[in-house]
């Protein structure tokens, strides 16, 4: 787990927002925009990954659904959710960390879950939705003169 990720995401509150049946939730912080599917221009630089599709999910979204764009240290990137449903702050008491069933789908991209008024929202670290090897591809490299 990501000691940066989790120092700085109790400091900010959280976006919620759901794919398929499941809620899930990131730090506030991350977040450089929200904006509709349809709104999102094909010649934008930003890699958009489809949330749904990458955690094997089936997306229960009516109407168009929602880009999330995170800006991380070293590269930026849109996620398509099913919806928005609104944003939070947590009392630490309502978090437990890898708080997991071993036939958990989500084990590489949830660090916790939050008891909310009844439900459980996962807590995602949307910088590893990408592997080591997706986020290289994306991070700007200087090369040196030999």
């Amino acid at each position: 787990m990501n000691s940066h990720f989790m120092t700085h995401a109790f400091q900010s509150r959280f976006l919620e927002f759901s794919l398929g049946q499941d809620r899930f939730a990131i730090p506030l912080h991350l977040i450089r925009e929200v904006t509709a599917l349809s709104q999102v221009r094909p010649e934008a630089q930003i890699p958009v990954i489809d949330l749904t599709l990458r955690l094997g999910l089936k997306s229960q979204a009516a109407d168009d659904r929602v880009v999330i764009f995170c800006s991380f240290e070293r590269f930026s990137v849109g996620l398509i959710v099913d919806a928005v449903q609104c944003v939070f702050v947590p009392a630490p008491e309502q978090f437990t960390a890898h708080d997991f069933s071993p036939q958990s789908r989500h084990t590489d991209v949830v660090v916790g879950v939050f008891r909310l008024e009844g439900r459980s929202v996962w807590m995602m670290n949307p910088e590893s939705v990408l592997s080591v090897e997706e986020q290289e591809k994306l991070t700007p490299t200087t090369k040196t003169a030999a």
